[in-house]
């Protein structure tokens, strides 16, 4: 037998959200994380590896143009910026369910 209990949500009639970050390249999930800075670190990491360790790199976060609220990470190299195909992008989760956010 399964037993549930009713939570009131904390904000009103709205469930509450947690936002959390998406590394991404392309497609391909790198990694969840609960902070935007711990996000870029593994892209900035990953990133890295592809570079020898004389090569100096510089990276550089800007408004990825396909979601203002996410960010792309570009590279210099030598003098010359390079897209990377790496971003973050912010996510909204909820918290509890809502059976209202269905329909």
């Amino acid at each position: 037998m399964t037993t549930r209990h009713h939570t009131e949500t904390l904000h009103g009639d709205r469930a509450p959200s947690l936002t959390i970050y998406r590394a991404e390249h392309d497609t391909i999930v790198a990694g969840l994380y609960t902070t935007s800075e711990a996000a870029q670190q593994h892209c900035e990491a990953l990133v890295s590896r592809e570079y020898p360790a004389s090569v100096s790199v510089f990276f550089e976060w800007c408004a990825d143009e396909s979601d203002p609220a996410g960010l792309e990470l570009d590279v210099c190299v030598d003098d010359e910026r390079f897209p990377t195909g790496y971003t973050v992008t912010p996510l909204e989760v909820a918290t509890v369910y809502d059976p209202d956010a269905d329909e």
